[in-house]
Order: structure tokens, then C-alpha cells, then sequence
């Protein structure tokens, strides 16, 4: 059977990740949008990320990094907070699992992957000491 999995306080709640631009009509094969992944364009780009998961009810750690970003015009995700429309951000996940982000969700993972870092760190380093 498929693992189960949740990411983060707002699991299963779907988000569309582009629009069609205006030139394209239903039932043509044109390609949506497609995701920024210059680094140049968006400095979340690159980014390492940490997000708690939920597989089979055992919460760990998933690391990714954040692929690609669309901006509010191109893409047709909606704040509830602001009813405007917001920019989102697309990562991918170690065990290849990808979901779309929002600018509050993605700097949130990376300042759990900051903090994951440094208690693997201080870990590392009272082992050491216990082994020394």
C-alpha cells in the first residue's frame, strides 16, 4: 500500500501550481507556465529545506530543496489571508515526493533546516567527545 503522507499543518489541501497563459485554450497541448528555476530570479532557489512529515503515522524529517518559483501573476494561487493573488514556490523532496509552497511555508523549512543542521552538529560533536 501507498505511504500516507503529510506535509506540514496543511496536508491534502491542494493548491494549482500554474495557470494557462491567456493565449492558450482548453484542449490544446500548449504548456503551462513554467516554474523559474534561475537562482537569479528568486533567492529561495537552491535552497535547502526541512519539513516534518507524517508517513504511516511516524512523524520525521524530510529534506528537499526548492526547485522552482512562479510569481503572483503567473501563478493562480490565491492568499485566503489577502484574497490577492501570491507567488509560489515548488520543492522537491529527497524520496521524490514535490509539493508548492507558500513564501511563509518555504522561509519556515528553511529555518527547520538551519535548526535540523545544527542539532545534527551538536550531536556529532558529543559523540565525538563521548568517544574520545
Amino acid at each position: 500500500t501507498a505511504a500516507k503522507r503529510n506535509y506540514g499543518w496543511n496536508a491534502g489541501r491542494r493548491r494549482k501550481r500554474r495557470k494557462p497563459e491567456a493565449s492558450e485554450g482548453a484542449g490544446t497541448s500548449e504548456p503551462l507556465a513554467e516554474w523559474i528555476t534561475d537562482p537569479a530570479q528568486d533567492h529561495h532557489i537552491g535552497k535547502k529545506i526541512m519539513r516534518e512529515v507524517t508517513i504511516d503515522d511516524e512523524s520525521r524529517p524530510q529534506p528537499g530543496i526548492v526547485y522552482g518559483w512562479l510569481s503572483a501573476k503567473d501563478s493562480d494561487f490565491v492568499d485566503p489571508q489577502t484574497g490577492k493573488a501570491a507567488p509560489l514556490w515548488h520543492v522537491t523532496y529527497d524520496d521524490g515526493d514535490a509539493e508548492d509552497l507558500e513564501e511563509w511555508e518555504i522561509e519556515e523549512a528553511m529555518s527547520a533546516h538551519v535548526s535540523y543542521v545544527k542539532r545534527m552538529r551538536e550531536r556529532q560533536r558529543r559523540d565525538q567527545k563521548r568517544q574520545s
